[in-house]
């Protein structure tokens, strides 16, 4: 089977190759291992089941000329197999049918494996990849908090999220070493940390020649303060999931074994990674004569030449006991060498950024009673011991990690009354929280709604689980009805934009008609393929009678091609013909003819994703949205 990812060779410096001979000692078949670095890397997507499922997309990209071939260990994901197709030019990935994202860089979501309702962190989350792969795995529903230290990586992530649908996020910007206490607890939390990327050299040939001299003692100082702040934040019985994109023990292994020091043995416990038709490696015991904690050999080591993949370093843990502790003092990197090389791109394509010189806040947590839902992809089955709140994990089905209980560990009497304590503290500010969350929600979103049925025929009932929130005077956002943002640290973005209201008449978001306009039963104007292009490059179309069967009325309109929703249009005429005008947001089109698409690269500037007319082109009158 022949598989894609960049239509041209890899050229490397044999030189630079030389900064891996660190590792000789610890990886099997090292003249195999060289070979894997010179070759191009495979191209792989998965699917948007948000918007379409598996042999839909299939179906869609069959008829743009694109084959696909199924990755055998990630339900949904293909490999690209038609070298000469940009995969962001395509109608699907405009719709938002899938993303782009490298096979390996996929397995920390999925080993999260998040579950509907639950609230998740990720805490280190631009460019967004790894957020929307949970969002889509909470089907949209419950509270994701995406946060980043960089606003403009946050812009970027934005782009991401409102393309594929998704509205359970709340985008914060914060150094991940210190998120307050008050933004938890969670049921699960991706520790995906700023890394030196040495795992992205098939796909980014130039990080080879920053590796010199890198310090990698102070970035794992650095993923130490955030994981510890993981542990803190994680709800008794939630899981953890760290991972990096290198090779290096110090920011591995010496991290995890750093943090696993931090508490009694029964606090955390490593969960075994075996995932089927994925070749792992173990974690390392030891490195540089320093001796790591067995339970270490349980966490999973990816070499491109074992899976013709990236390097990747993954480890799964399970908070199963409450934390009683005061503030931990983050340790951030103070060389600036750090802070050039960390321009270095990441697994998804993009430099990780660190958190500024800062203290970590504790979390206690609460000592409440908490099912975990059965996982799907992985199987993480192990006994759990007996704690005053009711612990129990359902089994997994496709990878099998297996771990024994220790003993029933019965709580002390301080203990219990610290839980109890925290208990209350968490319940007030969740109150906070949900009070804070009223204020902002519509009271009576029935005008917005009646102009969508006015002039679409979308039903206001399908908006029954939504909630319409308005954090400015310019846009009323969307989100899930079970969302509960924090309060602290101030959000800065909840939800996805759904109208922009800056004008005489409110106009619907392009990202809300990716997801709603299939509800929609007029004014829709049908595109041929070349048509469609044409719109996404924000060319002015002609239309005549045979487009507008389903539409004859001045006004905004619906575009579809092949039954994929595209977007917003203008259209300008009567029942014999006229002009239609892109609403198409040019920070979508811009970007995706300035990439080559196999990720959204923040760096990237971006802006709001709505379009309104130029002067010169109005919007329409009040009377037609």
């Amino acid at each position: 089977m022949t598989r894609y990812f960049f239509n041209r060779p890899i050229q490397i410096d044999p030189q630079d190759l030389q900064t891996f001979d660190r590792y000789r000692p610890i990886i099997e078949d090292w003249e195999a291992f060289l070979d894997s670095l010179r070759r191009p890397l495979p191209f792989t997507v998965w699917t948007n089941t948000l918007r379409t499922t598996a042999q839909e997309l299939q179906e869609h990209l069959h008829t743009e000329g694109i084959a696909l071939s199924p990755v055998s260990w990630y339900p949904d994901a293909f490999f690209w197999q038609t070298p000469e197709e940009r995969t962001g030019s395509t109608i699907a990935y405009q719709a938002g049918l899938y993303h782009v994202q490298e096979e390996v860089s996929m397995l920390s979501g999925f080993l999260l494996d998040a579950q509907p309702r639950e609230r998740v962190v990720d805490m280190c989350a631009a460019p967004g990849n790894k957020t929307a792969q949970i969002a889509v795995q909470m089907q949209n529903t419950g509270t994701l908090i995406a946060n980043d230290r960089s606003l403009g990586r946050i812009k970027a992530m934005r782009r991401v999220l409102e393309r594929l649908g998704v509205y359970n996020t709340t985008l914060l910007c914060e150094d991940a070493g210190n998120l307050p206490k008050r933004s938890g607890p969670f049921d699960r939390v991706m520790v995906d940390v700023p890394c030196s990327c040495e795992g992205t050299s098939r796909k980014n040939p130039g990080v080879l020649r920053k590796l010199c001299n890198l310090p990698y003692d102070q970035l794992g100082g650095l993923q130490r303060a955030i994981l510890r702040k993981a542990v803190l934040l994680c709800k008794p019985g939630g899981r953890i999931v760290y991972s990096t994109c290198t090779y290096a023990p110090e920011e591995n292994e010496c991290v995890i074994d750093h943090v696993l020091q931090q508490y009694p043995p029964d606090t955390l416990r490593v969960i075994p990674i075996r995932i089927p038709h994925l070749t792992t490696a173990p974690g390392l015991s030891e490195w540089k004569n320093q001796r790591f904690d067995s339970r270490l050999q349980y966490a999973a080591r990816l070499y491109p030449h074992l899976n013709d993949t990236g390097g990747f370093f993954v480890c799964v843990l399970e908070k199963v006991l409450p934390i009683e502790e005061d503030e931990t003092t983050a340790t951030s990197p103070s060389n600036p060498a750090f802070f050039a090389f960390n321009q270095a791109p990441s697994q998804d394509s993009t430099p990780h950024t660190p958190p500024q010189d800062s203290p970590s806040q504790a979390l206690p947590q609460e000592q409440a009673s908490l099912t975990q839902a059965s996982l799907t992809q992985a199987s993480l089955t192990q006994a759990l011991p007996q704690e005053q709140a009711s612990l129990t994990q359902a089994s997994l089905t496709q990878a099998s990690l297996t771990q024994a209980s220790p003993q029933n560990t019965p709580q002390a009497p301080s203990q219990a009354a610290f839980a109890q304590g925290q208990a209350q503290a968490q319940a007030q500010a969740q109150a906070q929280a949900q009070a804070h969350l009223e204020a902002i929600t519509l009271s009576d979103p029935s005008p917005y709604l009646a102009l969508l049925e006015q002039r679409f025929g979308i039903p206001p009932s399908i908006f029954s689980q939504m909630r319409l929130v308005q954090t400015s005077n310019k846009v009323i956002a969307m989100t899930c009805r079970d969302h509960l943002p924090p309060v602290r640290p101030k959000p800065e973005i909840i939800g996805v934009p759904f109208m922009r209201c800056d004008s005489a008449l409110p106009k619907i978001t392009t990202n809300a008609i990716l997801t709603f306009g299939r509800f929609a039963t007029q004014h829709i104007i049908d595109l041929t393929p070349e048509e469609a292009h044409a719109y996404i490059r924000r060319i002015p179309l002609p239309l005549g009678p045979q487009h507008l069967q389903r539409t004859h009325h001045h006004g905004y309109v619906i575009l579809r091609c092949r039954g994929i929703i595209l977007g917003l249009g203008v259209f300008r005429g009567d029942a014999s013909g006229g002009t239609l005008e892109s609403q198409f947001p040019k920070s979508w089109m811009l970007q995706n003819e300035s990439t080559n698409d196999t990720t959204d690269d923040p760096r990237e500037s971006t802006t709001d994703g709505f379009d309104p007319p130029s002067p010169q082109d109005p919007r329409p009158s009040n009377k037609q949205i």
